[in-house]
C-alpha cells in the first residue's frame, strides 16, 4: 500500500443529507454536498427530488458509523481443529445527536405527524421507523472545496429514536437517532464511500 499524506482527514466539519431510498447522488457529489446547504439537487433523472440537510448535530457526541460484521465462529473435526469459520449476522448503524429540536426534524426521527391545532409534531414511543436515505460529509476546514472532504452514503436506513431529549445547563439539548443500516436491493452495497480524487 502506498503512503498517501493527503488521505488523512479530520471532521472537523460535517453534517448529514436524507432523501427517500432510491435517491440518485449529485454529480460529482464531492462538490455538490455543501455542509451549509439546506438541499442539494438529486443526481440522475431524479427530477425534482432534493437531498435535505438534518442541520445542526453535536460536535461533542460527533456521528459515529458502527458496522459489526458478524462473529467469527470456528467449528473442529475430530481430525482438525478450527476446520471451517463461520460467522453470524452482520449489522451497521449511524448514530447521530440532532440539536434541531424543530417540527421537521423530530417528525424525521420520530416519524411523527404535525399537530395542525397545537402547531407541533406528535409521536408514537414505540418503533415506528422512518425509512431513508442517508449521505454523511465530512471535511477538516469550512470551505466547501475543501481537498479532504469525503463522504460515506448508506443508501437504506431505518430511523428510530435513541432515547428522548438529553437536557443540558451547559450544552445544547441533543435529541439522538439510530439509523440502521439495511440492505437497499438491487443488487447494490448498502455503504458508499466517496473520495477525493487520489494525487
Amino acid at each position: 500500500m502506498a503512503i498517501n499524506d493527503k488521505s488523512v482527514h479530520k471532521s472537523t466539519y460535517g453534517t448529514i443529507f436524507y432523501a427517500p431510498v432510491g435517491t440518485a447522488l449529485p454529480t460529482n457529489p464531492l462538490e455538490a454536498f455543501k455542509i451549509n446547504a439546506s438541499e442539494v439537487n438529486a443526481g440522475g433523472d431524479g427530477g425534482s427530488a432534493k437531498w435535505k440537510n438534518l442541520g445542526h448535530t453535536s460536535a461533542n457526541n460527533m456521528a459515529e458509523l458502527t458496522i459489526n460484521p458478524g462473529d467469527a465462529n470456528s467449528s473442529d473435526t475430530w481430525l482438525k481443529k478450527n476446520f471451517r469459520t463461520t460467522y453470524g449476522d452482520a449489522s451497521a448503524q449511524l448514530s447521530v445527536k440532532a440539536l434541531q429540536i424543530d417540527k421537521e426534524t423530530l417528525q424525521l426521527i420520530y416519524n411523527g405527524t404535525a399537530d395542525t391545532d397545537g402547531g407541533g409534531v406528535e409521536v408514537d414511543i414505540a418503533a415506528k421507523p422512518n425509512v431513508l436515505a442517508l449521505v454523511l460529509v465530512a471535511q477538516e476546514t469550512p470551505d466547501d472545496t475543501d481537498p479532504a472532504k469525503w463522504l460515506v452514503e448508506m443508501r437504506r436506513t431505518s430511523i428510530t429514536p435513541d432515547g428522548g431529549p438529553t437536557l443540558s445547563r451547559d450544552d445544547f439539548v441533543e435529541q439522538g437517532l439510530i439509523a440502521q443500516i439495511e440492505d437497499p436491493g438491487n443488487n447494490k452495497k448498502p455503504l458508499h464511500f466517496v473520495l477525493p480524487a487520489a494525487d
